[in-house]
C-alpha cells in the first residue's frame, strides 16, 4: 500500500479488553483521515487517535467518535488489523 492517507466510509476501531464480552466500537467522524499509512510504522488510524510503533502504541480522540483507550502512551503485548471485504 502507497504511505499516506486512506479515506473511507465505514472504518472503525474495535477494542476489546477480556474477550469480545467487554468491546468498544469507535466510528470514524472525519473519513478523509480515518487511516494512514507509512513505511516505518504499524497501523496509523486518524489524526492521532491510534498509532502503533512495534510495540508501542499513543492514542487520543480526535478523528473517531469514542476514546479508544484510557492512556495516551501505552505498550500492546499483541495486536491484530483486520480488513473486511464486501462480497
Amino acid at each position: 500500500m502507497k504511505p499516506g492517507s486512506k479515506p473511507t466510509f465505514s472504518q472503525g476501531i474495535l477494542t476489546a479488553r477480556g474477550g469480545l464480552s467487554d468491546y468498544k466500537l469507535s466510528k470514524v467522524q472525519f473519513p478523509s483521515n480515518a487511516i494512514y499509512c507509512y513505511t516505518s510504522n504499524g497501523p496509523c488510524f486518524g489524526n492521532g487517535d491510534l498509532w502503533m510503533t512495534g510495540n508501542f502504541g499513543s492514542s487520543k480522540r480526535t478523528t473517531y467518535k469514542e476514546v479508544i483507550t484510557e492512556s495516551f502512551n501505552f505498550f500492546a503485548d499483541d495486536y491484530e488489523v483486520f480488513q473486511l471485504v464486501k462480497k
